[in-house]
């Protein structure tokens, strides 16, 4: 089975578009079809930007460590060119790192529903723990309708559902770099 392409993994496109916008989509798009170090000037003809904002978009990944460049000097003209390269390897581990996160705020909610009970808002507001809404006498603390004891094995199980969905992504974004 043939590795995906980084920008073919929704968390890491939506990484990307979140840390510089949707042009570092693109640019990363166009680095994965020919995965040499480039120039901004081409970079910007091929996506029919400006350089500047091209350079706009590269320097925002720089300050992440996704992208890095070498600049040369014109002896004739004085002005510099830079060569930019992108570093797939740590744009996987920031994107690792952010799940890794979510992973365990969501294993630390599980925890949470599998020691406390629930009560819920029929209308949606949310859910919040015994004592909680002891203290407001069952009603919803934003909207006062009386709160129902909340299926916390329905919750629970999406939870677990979630964790899981979540390591295979992680698995997948390790597998990505090996």
């Amino acid at each position: 089975m043939a590795k995906k392409k980084l920008t073919d993994i929704k968390s890491i496109e939506t990484f990307l578009e979140k840390t510089a916008g949707a042009e570092a989509v693109e640019m990363v798009k166009i680095w994965q079809k020919n995965p040499t170090d480039f120039n901004d000037e081409d970079i910007a003809k091929k996506m029919g930007l400006k350089v500047t904002d091209v350079r706009t978009v590269l320097n925002r990944l720089h300050y992440r460590g996704i992208s890095d460049y070498q600049k040369k000097r014109n002896k004739k003209t004085g002005w510099y060119s830079y060569t930019w390269c992108v570093n797939k390897k740590r744009i996987v581990e920031l994107v690792t790192m952010e799940q890794e996160a979510s992973l365990k705020k969501l294993e630390g909610i599980q925890k949470e529903r599998q020691n406390y009970s629930y009560f819920s808002c029929p209308k949606g507001c949310g859910d919040v723990v015994f004592e909680v809404a002891a203290e407001y006498n069952f009603k919803c603390p934003e909207c006062s309708t009386s709160m129902v004891s909340a299926d916390d094995k329905k919750a629970t199980g999406k939870i677990t559902k979630q964790i899981r969905e979540l390591k295979k992504e992680i698995d997948n974004l390790k597998a990505h770099v090996s």
